[in-house]
């Protein structure tokens, strides 16, 4: 009997953690800026462990996630978008934050321009 109730209890809590690592899988919409110079911005996530890939959408820049992590409440990544022209090289976009209560919180930097966004679930 304890052997059963030390499996059950086993499954249960890696159920909890399986769940807690894809909490953020899925779509999700922000704005970023401020004033005239706001921006909608589209997410895709994926959790397999604590490995974070996915895609952004901002306007018609599409950029892939690189380097990801999140560990059931603290995100973060690298936005890469590789230019078409080899000379425009390409832009990275570094992304820190945390996820609470269904809302991403993000602050994302590129050539020491710092930008704040808050994400919610995509309708």
């Amino acid at each position: 009997m304890k052997k059963i109730a030390c499996l059950a209890s086993l499954f249960l809590m890696s159920s909890a953690i399986a769940f807690a690592s894809s909490a953020i899988d899925g779509g999700w919409t922000g704005e970023i800026g401020t004033g005239d110079a706001k921006q909608t911005i589209q997410m895709m996530l994926k959790v397999d462990g604590t490995k974070l890939s996915g895609s952004v959408i901002g306007g018609t820049i599409e950029m892939s996630i690189q380097d990801g992590t999140f560990d059931g409440s603290k995100l973060q990544f690298k936005a890469v978008n590789r230019s078409a022209d080899e000379a425009e090289g390409e832009t990275v976009v570094s992304c820190s934050g945390a996820y609470a209560s269904d809302v991403i919180t993000l602050a994302c930097t590129t050539q020491g321009d710092t930008r704040f966004v808050n994400l919610n679930r995509a309708p």
